[in-house]
């Protein structure tokens, strides 16, 4: 199954998701903020799904600015949105990405995630389409 990265700051929220995720067999980390999961990445951590959750801030959405920086990393990231204020979605080249609309439909979202390949896939690689 994917390893899984989700940006989520709402500790009920981020303990169901790592739980529908994890009996699903998936590999899950659970950060709260955008900081913490750009350490893991930049340590090697490879990652076959992005599953950020974007909540209002004072600036920048944390999600929204993870995103980025993912994309800047790995161009070919691939990230889910989930959100309760699709006004907080304002960016065109994130827009391309799947966007999960609150109150969260875990059945929709497993579906979704389980046409994820298991493995973090290279740009170019076979199961990354290209």
């Amino acid at each position: 199954m994917a390893s899984i990265l989700v940006l989520e700051n709402n500790e009920a929220m981020a303990a169901l998701t790592r739980r529908w995720l994890e009996v699903a067999g998936h590999t899950v980390h659970v950060v709260a903020r955008a900081d913490a999961a750009l350490d893991e990445i930049d340590r090697g951590e490879a990652f076959a799904l992005y599953l950020l959750n974007l909540w209002p801030a004072d600036g920048e959405p944390e999600g929204l600015r993870l995103a980025r920086a993912i994309v800047d990393r790995q161009p070919n990231a691939r990230i889910v949105f989930v959100t309760g204020d699709l006004d907080l979605i304002g960016e065109p080249g994130l827009l391309f990405r799947p966007v999960f609309v609150e109150p969260l439909d875990y059945r929709k979202l497993m579906d979704h995630i389980a046409r994820v390949p298991g493995r973090h896939s290279q740009p170019g690689s076979e199961d990354d389409g290209g």
